[in-house]
């Protein structure tokens, strides 16, 4: 136990270093009670930073995710339709595509267990599904670029429930093309 307390210390000072004594104070109690509205017990304050420290993680995680698709897709097309306006198609690569396979740890099962007694949407699963789709997309690009293609027309997206529901396939594919701008006939009159 001694172990604990001496991680759950250095946690604790790491959040008062990003938020501040007061504000990580504030966010420590409003998650403890939070916690103990949804699962209907007390729970401890260690419990309660190690609960803040990983939810600011995730969203520190889904941040540099986000910013790395949004750097792919600022110097790489990828389009739904088959063709890409003001572009010409120079070649056909072929077919790509980006997999990955997800599945809920037992915290996270749990936590969309309690959402579904009260009805309405599941956000834990739709959050992990947009983290899907977005992994799936950013690794269709990587193989498309591999190829040395510079877009992606025809894109698509699938999902498959596998292995009796405990995971789930996510699955982006397209045709990598290299294109290049259309000139403007009319402007290149000598």
């Amino acid at each position: 136990m001694p172990n604990k307390k001496f991680d759950v210390e250095s946690v604790y000072k790491e959040l008062v270093g990003k938020l501040g004594r007061e504000e990580a104070e504030r966010r420590i109690e409003e998650i403890r009670r939070s916690l103990e509205r949804r699962i209907g017990w007390t729970v401890s304050r260690e419990d309660a930073i190690l609960t803040l420290m990983d939810e600011i993680g995730k969203k520190e995680r889904k941040a540099e995710e986000e910013r790395i698709l949004k750097d792919l897709l600022e110097k790489f097309i990828v389009v739904t339709t088959p063709t890409v306006p003001g572009y010409e198609i120079v070649k056909i690569i072929g077919p790509v595509y980006g997999l990955t396979v997800r599945s809920r740890g037992l915290g996270g099962r749990v936590a969309a267990s309690l959402e579904t007694l009260v009805g309405g949407e599941i956000t834990s699963y739709v959050e992990e599904c947009k983290k899907a789709r977005d992994e799936s997309l950013v690794r269709l690009i990587r193989n498309a670029e591999e190829y040395g293609a510079n877009a992606i027309i025809g894109v698509d997206f699938e999902t498959s429930d596998i292995l009796t529901g405990i995971a789930t396939l996510f699955s982006a594919y397209g045709t990598a093309v290299v294109v290049k701008p259309i000139e403007d006939k009319k402007n290149n009159i000598e």
